[in-house]
């Protein structure tokens, strides 16, 4: 590779000697170093940010590689990858974020993504209604100004509204199931009915069973009488052939 031809000063006065080549692929520094200021007839950049995260732009912009030592670095880098219009890695640290929220950081991250990425600032929102309870009565909830409070409120109230609809669609649904297994198992309407007025709310005996029962009961009856006839009959013949 040829010879360094470009400078940049990062805030703690450390010197990084660089490709004009490679740092034009990126727009900002393109615009800074062909600029007509005094930066373009230089070639040497001042930036604010300090080395350590300085560092870890200009790696990913000679190897497309996140280099990062720590978690406060991570989000550092996210903020100058915003800065300086270094997109790829801005998507890049944005699913990396995403992954790593917890309820110690996830306020961190939605006041940094507040005004410069929407997905990363939503996932906050999610993450933090997800865990409201916690996070509302922790020290940094107190750092959110009053409309990112509202905002949160109301996209909790949102997805409460929706998670109480969801359940009772499925209790519905769990009712409508257990009413048809009831039926399935159980003797048709048209032979029981249930008496509502009872006190007791009993089961009644519809007068179709009744009559079903008073034949049954008839029947048996003629039959226990026929049968005894019959024995008395053929007890009196075997006393006439036994005195015959």
């Amino acid at each position: 590779m040829q010879e360094a031809d470009c400078e940049v000063i990062s805030g703690d006065g450390k010197i990084f000697k660089l490709h004009q080549f490679i740092l034009e692929k990126n727009e900002f520094f393109f615009a800074m170093l062909n600029s007509p200021m005094i930066e373009g007839q230089t070639k040497v950049l001042n930036l604010e940010e300090k080395f350590d995260i300085l560092e870890g732009i200009f790696v990913y912009l000679y190897s497309e590689e996140i280099f990062v030592s720590k978690e406060k670095d991570l989000f550092d880098l996210f903020v100058a990858a915003n800065k300086y219009l270094i997109r790829n890695l801005e998507k890049e640290l944005t699913e990396n974020i995403i992954k790593r929220l917890t309820t110690n950081n996830v306020i961190q991250v939605l006041l940094i993504a507040e005004h410069s990425n929407v997905l990363l600032f939503n996932s906050a929102i999610n993450f933090i209604t997800d865990n409201f309870e916690t996070i509302r009565n922790s020290e940094k909830w107190q750092a959110l100004t009053h409309e990112l409070k509202d905002k949160i409120f109301d996209k909790y109230l949102e997805k409460t509204k929706k998670r109480e609809q969801k359940l009772y669609k499925e209790m519905k649904n769990e009712k409508e199931l257990h009413k048809q297994a009831l039926q399935k198992h159980c003797i048709s309407p048209s032979s029981y009915s249930y008496n509502k007025k009872s006190s007791e709310s009993e089961w009644s005996i519809s007068s179709t069973l009744l009559a079903h029962f008073e034949k049954i009961r008839y029947i048996h009856l003629a039959g226990c009488w026929l049968a005894g006839w019959l024995a008395g009959w053929l007890f009196g013949e075997l006393n006439l052939e036994n005195k015959s």
